[in-house]
């Protein structure tokens, strides 16, 4: 990777609404979104860090190649011990059928698990989600970030 260019690296976006979100990029096109969202923009990582992550999505890097998003920090994965999580193929279309189905998008295949485990990712707002553009990842975030996951259409 190039120079700053780096899992870890955590990224400023200032939305289309003035707000201020913070990603952290974890591996390949997975970002995880820090429960940070706001007017004024955050004065240090330790607040972000301390405030956890709140969602994680997946989504092409075009925001961190090109630098529209801001490079604000970086923290050490392994140290933090950060892994990706499991999300649940979840369709607000198809409410039903995801929960018959049970599967989750885990290290880019989905796969079966329990009812149970399913329905926890889901109400803890793990939801497998892929954003081809970076705009639409902001318009997504500016429309559901705040009250996410109670947002979530059952």
């Amino acid at each position: 990777m190039g120079k700053n260019i780096e899992y870890g690296n955590i990224y400023e976006i200032k939305l289309p609404n003035a707000k201020y979100v913070y990603i952290c990029w974890i591996e390949e096109c997975s970002f995880a979104v820090f429960d940070y969202y706001s007017e004024k923009p955050i004065d240090s990582i330790e607040k972000l860090q301390s405030k956890g992550f709140k969602i994680f999505k997946e989504g092409k890097e075009t925001a961190i190649r090109k630098k529209i998003w801001k490079l604000v920090g970086h923290i050490d994965l392994k140290k933090e011990n950060i892994e990706w999580p499991d999300l649940a193929s979840y369709r607000v279309w198809d409410v039903e059928s995801s929960i018959e189905n049970s599967r989750v998008m885990r290290k880019g295949n989905l796969v079966n698990v329990q009812r149970e485990r399913f329905l926890e990712l889901v109400e803890k707002g793990y939801i497998y989600g892929f954003f081809d553009k970076p705009e639409n990842f902001e318009r997504w975030l500016v429309e559901h970030i705040e009250d996410y996951p109670k947002n979530v259409k059952w």
